[in-house]
């Protein structure tokens, strides 16, 4: 079956569609290809191989009531006087059309966008070509409340400005962001992964919560959900995020929780490792590096970078603190690779 893959978008106010296509190329992560109307006439002449490729034509109402015909058969209305009415749905064999309303977040709008797409199989979902391959970055301690979590976030913030970046969190009961029940989370990824693994691209796109220069993946409401994934369940994972996205790092909030721990530890090309000065959480660190090198994954130990956050002084850490524990991870590894 051919994949459609591509988004044509029609307005006649050329500020709109500017702004929404620019929306789409910096949010999208799935590879649509692009194509903007400013002109009814010329959109009622599209080639019949954009027709044929178009996983969405999504117009104006204005400029839909313009045309005189439309050769399009799927198609999202911009509704300028409401919102989602239902006076635009119709569904046959032949035609698909729905609308959303016009002046709607664009955030919301992609995600309009996203769940029209995958109420239809043929609509592409793979990733992406990007240079070189996902970069896993984990961050996992055996001390708690050591800052592991803002760590996490404030190192997405820094790496996403260059390059597209993903939070994972595997911790439990993580209340660094709020779950809001309507919103789709980890545990429901792994769900649609396990039902329909060829169209994680687009699940994954609806799921993200978008943080500043970073995506975010809620996690899973239920640690159990966690728990009772198989170890290599998760590293099909990973391989499906690298393959089917277009995301440059992975960042994984780690926890023993999960039965991949080791594996997951194993497969990072970086870890971060947080520590607080203290007798008892430095005599956990001992224990935990002598576990790891004991049970065969001493190479973890060594290419782990590991650092004290300032939780006495939160205006120190942040974006700033990560990006500098980043830099001197860097320079670790630029040594280590001169010296072997």
């Amino acid at each position: 079956m051919d994949q459609r893959n591509t988004l044509v978008l029609c307005d006649t106010d050329e500020k709109y569609i500017f702004r929404l296509d620019e929306y789409l190329r910096n949010n999208l992560t799935i590879p649509f290809t692009i194509c903007d109307y400013t002109d009814t006439d010329n959109l009622q002449e599209a080639p019949d191989e954009l027709v044929n490729n178009a996983a969405l034509l999504i117009i104006s109402e204005s400029a839909y009531k313009n045309c005189t015909r439309c050769p399009f058969d799927r198609i999202l209305i911009l509704e300028e006087d409401g919102d989602d009415s239902g006076k635009y749905d119709i569904c046959t064999e032949g035609v698909y059309m729905t609308g959303t309303g016009k002046y709607q977040s664009m955030d919301a709008l992609v995600r309009k966008i996203l769940a029209i797409s995958l109420e239809h199989t043929d609509t592409i979902c793979g990733g992406a070509a990007r240079d070189g391959r996902l970069e896993l970055i984990c961050a996992y301690s055996p001390v708690k409340r050591s800052g592991q979590s803002s760590f996490v976030h404030g190192l997405a913030a820094h790496l996403g400005r260059e390059k597209k970046t993903l939070v994972m969190s595997l911790e439990t009961f993580a209340g660094d962001l709020e779950v809001d029940n309507t919103d789709r989370d980890l545990q429901d990824i792994l769900y649609f992964f396990e039902n329909d693994p060829g169209r994680l691209g687009l699940y994954l796109q609806r799921a993200v919560k978008h943080m500043g220069s970073y995506d975010y993946l809620l996690p899973a409401r239920s640690f159990l959900a966690v728990k009772g994934v198989a170890p290599e369940e998760w590293i099909r994972l990973i391989e499906a995020i690298d393959k089917d996205t277009d995301y440059d790092n992975l960042i994984i909030d780690l926890s023993e929780i999960t039965e991949a721990f080791t594996l997951i530890l194993d497969r990072a090309d970086h870890v971060f490792t947080a520590n607080i000065d203290d007798p008892v959480q430095t005599a956990k660190m001992s224990a935990y590096t002598r576990a790891m090198r004991l049970t065969g994954h001493g190479e973890v130990i060594d290419k782990t970078m590991v650092y004290e956050y300032p939780l006495s002084d939160p205006a120190a850490g942040g974006e700033a603190f990560a990006a500098a524990v980043w830099n001197m991870s860097g320079e670790r590894m630029s040594k280590d690779a001169l010296s072997s």
